[in-house]
Formats: C-alpha cells, sequence, structure tokens
C-alpha cells in the first residue's frame, strides 16, 4: 500500500469496506443541517425536534446552494 494511500475501514453498520474519512461524512453533513437549522430558527433547540420533511427542505437547500456554488466555481 502507498504511503498516501487512504486508510479503510470496515462500516460497523454494513460491513462495507470504505475510505476512513467516508465514515463520518454524514455527521458532518448532519451538523450543518442542524446548524443551518438552528441559524434560521434562533430559538430552536435539539429537544424541540423537527418532522422529517423539515430536514429533508434545509438537505435540499443546502445542496441547491452547494450546486450553484459549483456552478460558479
Amino acid at each position: 500500500m502507498a504511503a498516501n494511500a487512504p486508510q479503510t475501514r470496515t462500516c460497523p453498520v454494513c460491513g462495507t469496506s470504505v475510505r476512513e474519512d467516508f465514515l463520518y461524512t454524514h455527521v458532518r453533513t448532519d451538523l450543518d443541517v442542524l446548524n443551518e437549522l438552528m441559524r434560521r430558527n434562533p430559538s430552536w433547540v435539539l429537544p424541540d425536534g423537527s418532522c422529517p420533511r423539515g430536514i429533508e427542505e434545509l438537505r435540499a437547500s443546502r445542496r441547491a446552494g452547494a450546486e450553484a456554488g459549483a456552478r460558479q466555481a
């Protein structure tokens, strides 16, 4: 294995061998979504919760923003 090759680990959920940095991608994404939720709704706290539709709308909004940024680059 090359010295700079990405490390792999076994996913504890499905058993697939994946790059180690991929194991935490969803956590970073979810934290970004939660941060956006708090930015848009300053009085919101985690115990308030949110419906799946609200979270998906935030995710879609973030994806659209990322895609627009990529097109401008």
